[in-house]
């Protein structure tokens, strides 16, 4: 019986417990870097991009090759496609949410995606992302994130549109 205490214990001190609320300088302060990262993406800025990402981060994106372990795979990608991007999209209504988690931080958005076509701005998909950041050497990085869109097969209360695809 008390193994089964010991092991409750340290299964208790090893779940990862959310931290206090941050200030809200250093919230304002992650956050300022965060929008910059999508600022520069919808302005096609890599060189800005690259500084907030540590060199092993890690990205799952929407597009079906958008998966890379370090800033070196992510980057040669930006420079493949940022053209598809750069002043043709923007995100708008934007809703984030800020978890403090041990030395890390998670940043949740939703967001509505529009693109520029044929000079007028046309609402393009909803989108998600999740961006995790650390303070390195007393600087906001990001290291790792995902986005995506809809599966804009599934209808509201299903996860998957089987029906839809036999």
């Amino acid at each position: 019986m008390k193994k089964k205490t010991a092991k409750k214990r340290a299964s208790k001190k090893s779940a990862v417990k959310p931290k206090p609320q941050k200030s809200s300088k250093q919230e304002t302060e992650l956050l300022k870097v965060y929008d910059s990262y999508w600022d520069s993406y919808t302005k096609g800025d890599i060189k800005s991009i690259s500084k907030l990402l540590i060199e092993d981060y890690n990205q799952v994106g929407s597009a079906e090759t958008e998966f890379f372990t370090n800033k070196k795979q992510a980057v040669k990608f930006l420079h493949d496609t940022i053209d598809q991007v750069a002043g043709k999209a923007e995100l708008r209504n934007r809703i984030k949410r800020v978890d403090y988690l041990d030395d890390f931080v998670l940043i949740s958005e939703q967001c509505d995606l529009y693109a520029l076509s044929d000079g007028k701005w046309m609402f393009y998909s909803k989108f998600r992302a999740s961006t995790m950041m650390q303070q390195r050497k007393g600087k906001w990085k990001i290291i790792h994130q995902h986005s995506s869109v809809p599966d804009l097969k599934a209808l509201e209360g299903e996860n998957l549109a089987i029906d839809k695809i036999a």
